[in-house]
């Protein structure tokens, strides 16, 4: 809940750690980002050459991921067991975490669940969304340009993602 909802990054490399002790060899950052690189890439399919992974997190500027991945990743996710109690921790647009005040209207409010990231001058929204066709489709949208000062960067992030939802 606070790594993905409030997006505490603090909650996020404490977890990496746990994962280095739980499933490698001790509690460090490397082993942690071993485990994560292991498991992404051998159970969820994720090219290893789609990720750069140096933290737990994402604030590393040495950090790098594709849509691809992204969307891979959030596919197999989909298809688990443990997906719907884990999708409840995700942002749900409109309504809390760091997208509360996003997507406030209907169609989109309640029916986007996604993770923003932030890190200088790039943005993310990558999750899921409630189309008006009635389905539910995987997004990654990402910006490496985002200027100081202002949301315009964010602004068309989410009229392409409310663009995809009003389409399907």
């Amino acid at each position: 809940l606070w790594t993905n909802k409030i997006s505490q990054n603090l909650h996020a490399e404490l977890f990496l750690h746990h994962l280095g002790v739980a499933y490698g060899n001790e509690g460090s950052t490397v082993e942690g980002a071993r485990v994560i690189r292991s498991f992404v890439t051998t159970r969820a399919g994720v090219d290893p050459d789609d990720f750069v992974l140096f933290d737990g997190s994402g604030l590393s500027g040495h950090d790098l991921i594709t849509p691809r991945a992204l969307g891979k990743l959030l596919s197999y996710a989909a298809t688990q067991s443990w997906f719907a109690d884990w999708k409840r921790t995700l942002p749900i647009g409109g309504e809390d975490g760091t997208l509360a005040a996003r997507f406030p209207n209907a169609p989109m409010k309640d029916h986007l669940y996604a993770k923003t990231g932030t890190l200088s001058e790039a943005r993310a929204l990558s999750g899921y969304v409630d189309t008006a066709g009635g389905k539910t489709l995987i997004f990654s949208v990402m910006v490496s340009t985002h200027y100081p000062r202002t949301n315009a960067d964010r602004d068309a992030m989410d009229k392409i993602v409310t663009a995809i939802a009003a389409a399907n």
